[in-house]
C-alpha cells in the first residue's frame, strides 16, 4: 500500500467511537493515518474525542468553528492528508476499517481512478427511492455513475479544491469531474441505514442540490 489517509467527517459521533475505539487504534500503522474532521460538535464531545483519539501520531482531529456540512468537511480533511491515497468513511462504518484496508491492499490504484465501495444496505423505502432518483439524475451529467456512496477510494494528486471548488458543495461532483476511470465495487459490509439519524429532510436537500448541479451548473 502506497500510504493511505482515511478521512472521517464527524458530527456528534461519540457513540461510534465508543464502539470502535480499539479498531481505530489497531488500523493505524506507519503508512496509514486517520483524519477526523469534527464539523462543530458540542465542545464537551470534541474534548472527549481529542482525549480519546489524539494519542497516536497517525490519528489527527480537526475541529471546525462552524458547521459546514459533511462534504465540505471531508474536502478539508482531504486537503490536510499526508498520504497520496484517500479513503472517505462515515463514522458509522469505523468498525469495518480492517475489511476495507484489506480490500485496498489488493488494489493498484491509478491517479485517474475513483472507486466507490458499495456495502450491503438495508434502507427505508423512501431513502431507497430517493437514492435511485439521485443516481439517475447524476447519470445525465456523468453516464458512468451508478450509485452514491460515502466509501470512496482515490488519489489526491489531481485534486485542488482551491482552484476547483465543489459544485453545489458536493464532493462527488469534483471527483467525477477529475477522475477518468470510475468503478463500483461491492464489499462485504452490512449497513442498516434505515435506523441511522440521517433524515429524509437531508436526503431531500441533497436531491435539490444535485438537481441544481445537473441542470443549471456550467
Amino acid at each position: 500500500m502506497k500510504g493511505l489517509s482515511i478521512i472521517v467527517p464527524l458530527y456528534k459521533s461519540k457513540k461510534h467511537h465508543l464502539l470502535h475505539q480499539s479498531t481505530i487504534n489497531g488500523v493505524c500503522e506507519e503508512r496509514c493515518e486517520i483524519v477526523f474532521v469534527d464539523d462543530c460538535s458540542p465542545e464537551e464531545e470534541h474534548r472527549w474525542l481529542q482525549d480519546a483519539l489524539d494519542t497516536k501520531d497517525n490519528i489527527k482531529t480537526i475541529r471546525l468553528e462552524k458547521n459546514i456540512g459533511q462534504h465540505k468537511a471531508t474536502a478539508l480533511g482531504i486537503s490536510q492528508a499526508r498520504f497520496p491515497q484517500i479513503l472517505t468513511v462515515d463514522a458509522d462504518m469505523l468498525g469495518d476499517l480492517p475489511t476495507l484496508i484489506s480490500l485496498i491492499r489488493e488494489i493498484d490504484l491509478s491517479a485517474e481512478e475513483l472507486i466507490y465501495f458499495i456495502p450491503q444496505r438495508k434502507r427505508s423505502i423512501v431513502r431507497k427511492g430517493l437514492s435511485n432518483m439521485l443516481a439517475r439524475i447524476i447519470r445525465l451529467r456523468h453516464p458512468a455513475f451508478r450509485q452514491m456512496a460515502s466509501l470512496r477510494l482515490f488519489s489526491k494528486s489531481t485534486l485542488d479544491f482551491s482552484k476547483d471548488p465543489m459544485p453545489c458543495g458536493i464532493l462527488d461532483f469534483t471527483l467525477l469531474k477529475s477522475k477518468r476511470i470510475v468503478r463500483f465495487s461491492p464489499c462485504n459490509i452490512d449497513l442498516d441505514t434505515s435506523k441511522t439519524s440521517y433524515s429524509v429532510a437531508k436526503q431531500v436537500g441533497l436531491t435539490f442540490k444535485i438537481f441544481s448541479y445537473v441542470f443549471f451548473y456550467r
